[in-house]
């Protein structure tokens, strides 16, 4: 009697799902995003993007749209760890020799690959956080101008995810420990490089072809404007950098297997067709209207300004610098109520304005520049002419220094608002002549000792120039030098050319930016700096009991000297002689310094 088994049943196996019947390309994302945010790369990166970002704008007060296109650089290094993170995690199976045992499970290559895409979320946001936390510290900090635009502040994150994207691709195609760092290198070569050779051989539009676009376009324009005349294609440039991103994750699941590339050929054609078109138009140049808004912001300001009157001091500030308003007021207020009560304060206006700007050629033709054959940037000082200011504007920058430059940037502002009060307006030119004899005395003490910290820079901007001009350096011994000490020390320069074209000694390195209106006296500082060597107190009522006198233009240094009881003042001969002239060139200097005013 035989017996004989009943057959077995035999029932299809489910594949493994995620749970609720979905594929296991999310947990497995999820786990690999936990990974990627642990690895030594990422973390490496994403500390040295931290410092770059805290360092970030440090000694200028902030202007957000220009922060937040500053933390696209700042994150390059997590985007470069986290190329090499994706592209290690990639080849984990390649390097543990695991290939057979992960081809033997039920979760195919191809949706190995799409986790690790999908993984790059992580860093991703992370970047974002970063970014986000810098705005943040920046407005808690306070006197924050300018609105961030979102589109530049989401470009940092899209530029991490194409790098790992990047990663996951020269893993499934080129798959070798070797190709992540060769691909930061040649990364780092075409961000740095690009923006700033190519843009001379090619225009200002090839920037825009590298991942993280700088502001800087040359090492001359300075590129601070407002954020309505920036006109930069933020929104196309983030559609290039999420298209061009698209296509490296679909080329890269397609390289898992010929079944996924049969999927994704419909799916990478139509990323490639957006990257094309987002290029073309992030390359397009500004349009006339945007230029013809830049020219109309450059030459009439008050046109796009709103101002806002403290007394006798109007206020006037592009979109968004508002916040900056207390800061100038601090320091105009300052030589306005040390003025004599019998002096009438003089209504002026504080204005912003900008310098110069970069412009891409072709639309510098359009503007009317000559064609000189050369792609490269010009200056928007070549093609218009700037516009001169009325008598009672004083004009301030789009930055302002925070830290031991605010010093000098408060006494720059105090000696323009001083002059204001002071002087008479210089007729302005290629080359205005200097601000010298006893207005510019007056003038340059009531702004140095009105002003936080006016008297130690007025102070060391003399001993700066004494010193270049003596051959020596500044050094801290030659800074706590008495002004009598200083008039020796250039009375010892034998071994230094005198120049007999250099007219009258003027105050250099002092107010860069403005010497359009005049630089000041060399001895009218030191005349300046050793009344501030007196009280405050005496020295303002000796300037009130003579104010009529002392601010008339015809009156002289030596008589200056005279009435407030300082040491006698040499000849314009004498001085030059001092400065290494023989006799017959100290002559041709003095009258030439006449001739100026002097």
């Amino acid at each position: 009697m035989s017996t004989h088994a009943p057959p077995l049943s035999v029932r299809p196996v489910a594949r493994p799902t995620g749970g609720r019947g979905r594929p296991a390309t999310l947990p497995l994302a999820l786990a690999e995003s936990r990974r990627l945010l642990c690895s030594l790369p990422v973390l490496c990166g994403a500390i040295a993007s931290a410092v770059l970002l805290l360092r970030a704008d440090g000694g200028w007060l902030p202007a957000l749209h220009l922060a937040a296109i500053g933390t696209q650089r700042s994150l390059l290094p997590l985007a470069a760890g986290t190329l090499v993170a994706a592209n290690l995690t990639a080849l984990r199976s390649r390097r543990a020799r695991t290939g057979e045992l992960e081809t033997s499970t039920c979760t195919p290559a191809w949706r190995r690959t799409l986790a690790y895409l999908l993984a790059l979320a992580a860093p991703a946001l992370l970047g974002g956080v970063l970014a986000v936390l810098k705005l943040l510290l920046l407005v808690r900090g306070g006197r924050a101008a300018g609105t961030p635009d979102a589109f530049e502040l989401l470009t940092g994150p899209a530029v991490i995810w194409l790098a790992g994207t990047l990663g996951v691709l020269a893993a499934r195609w080129l798959p070798s420990v070797v190709t992540a760092p060769v691909l930061v290198v040649l990364a780092a070569v075409v961000q740095l490089g690009l923006p700033t050779k190519g843009v001379q051989s090619y225009g200002l539009a090839l920037r825009w072809l590298v991942p993280a676009v700088p502001l800087e376009v040359s090492p001359t324009v300075e590129p601070e404007l407002p954020a309505f005349l920036l006109g930069r294609p933020s929104g196309a440039h983030l559609a290039f950098l999420a298209a061009a991103a698209l296509a490296v994750g679909a080329a890269a699941v397609a390289g898992a297997g010929t079944g996924a590339r049969t999927r994704l050929r419909a799916g990478l054609a139509g990323a490639v067709a957006l990257a094309l078109v987002a290029c073309a138009a992030q390359l397009q140049p500004p349009s006339r209207a945007e230029a013809d808004r830049l020219v109309a912001a450059f030459q009439h300001p008050e046109r796009f300004q709103a101002c806002h009157r403290r007394g006798p001091v109007a206020y006037c500030a592009f979109p968004g610098y508002e916040p900056w308003i207390d800061v100038w007021a601090a320091t105009v207020e300052g030589p306005l109520e040390h003025l004599p009560r019998e002096v009438a304060r003089p209504r002026l206006t504080v204005r912003q304005m900008f310098d110069d700007a970069a412009l891409d050629r072709r639309l510098a033709r359009s503007l009317g520049l000559p064609d000189s054959g050369n792609p490269g940037p010009v200056h928007l000082l070549g093609v218009v002419a700037a516009q001169d200011p009325a008598p009672d504007v004083v004009p301030v920058d789009m930055t302002w220094p925070t830290g031991p430059a605010e010093r000098d940037a408060r006494l720059a502002l105090a000696s323009r608002v001083a002059a204001r009060a002071v002087m008479r307006p210089s007729p302005r030119g290629e080359e205005p002549p200097p601000r010298c004899q006893a207005p510019a005395v007056v003038a340059l003490w009531l702004a140095a000792s009105s002003t936080h910290g006016g008297k130690e820079a007025l102070r060391q901007a003399l001993v700066t120039n004494v010193a270049l001009d003596a051959g020596l350096a500044p050094t801290p011994e030659l800074l706590r030098a008495s002004p009598a000490e200083l008039q020796r020390i250039t009375q010892h320069r034998s071994a230094i050319s005198f120049d007999p074209h250099s007219g009258y000694p003027v105050l250099s390195w002092f107010d860069p930016g403005h010497e359009d209106e005049g630089e000041w006296g060399l001895e009218e500082a030191n005349l300046a700096v050793q009344l501030l060597e007196r009280p405050d107190a005496a020295v303002r009522a000796q300037l009130a009991r003579h104010w009529d006198e002392l601010t008339a233009p015809g009156t002289t240094r030596q008589e200056l000297a005279h009435r407030l009881g300082l040491p006698p003042v040499p000849s314009l001969e004498e001085l030059f002689t001092r400065r290494g002239a023989t006799r017959a060139q100290a002559a041709a200097a003095a009258r030439a310094a006449r001739r100026q005013g002097c």
